[in-house]
């Protein structure tokens, strides 16, 4: 059987048209797949800068101990659950419920010691300037000349060294030292 030009026409469109049609849906497919897991870097990378904010946040709030990089630190963390409330179910889905649950008590965890720290430091900064405030009476004191031969301005300026010593570098052995300085 010949085909006619017409045939040949038809045939010689259609399957290249095919394969393109084909070619386009294989594409199609991918692009949308592409687009799923992009959706899901693009969380991930929400949620790991959310967390690097934290965790900046925390760092100034260890180093300064006050209550500006307190509630800096606490609306990083209301930004990071906000971020992660935010997640749509399908992702959710997709990481895993357990996993989602378990992210979720962690930074719930991680948050809630975090007012007891900052309690903590208020009492610690009211202790040392009560003991500053001690050392400086007996300097005062020492410098009057009015005490015993054993309390000379030397003595006290050493103590007060290694009380300063030991509020900077809180270990054992600047407290052994104090400890024998006073005995």
């Amino acid at each position: 059987m010949q085909l006619r030009i017409w045939h040949k026409m038809i045939i010689g469109i259609s399957i290249p048209s095919l394969i393109a049609i084909l070619g386009g849906l294989l594409t199609y497919g991918y692009v949308k797949n592409v687009k799923v897991r992009h959706g899901f870097v693009q969380v991930a990378d929400d949620i790991r800068e959310n967390v690097l904010e934290v965790r900046r946040n925390e760092k100034n709030f260890l180093l300064l101990k006050n209550e500006a990089q307190l509630k800096q630190l606490k609306d990083a963390i209301a930004s990071l659950i906000s971020s992660i409330n935010h997640v749509s179910e399908a992702t959710v889905e997709e990481i895993g419920k357990e996993d989602f649950s378990l992210l979720l008590s962690s930074i719930e965890a991680y948050s809630s010691p975090i007012d007891t720290l900052f309690n903590n430091y208020q009492f610690e900064a009211d202790v040392i300037e009560k003991v500053r405030t001690e050392g400086r009476k007996l300097e005062t004191f020492a410098s009057g000349g009015k005490h015993a031969d054993e309390l000379s301005t030397n003595f006290i300026l050493n103590l007060r060294r290694l009380e300063k010593n030991y509020m900077l570098f809180r270990d054992r052995d600047s407290l052994f030292k104090l400890k024998d300085g006073l005995s």
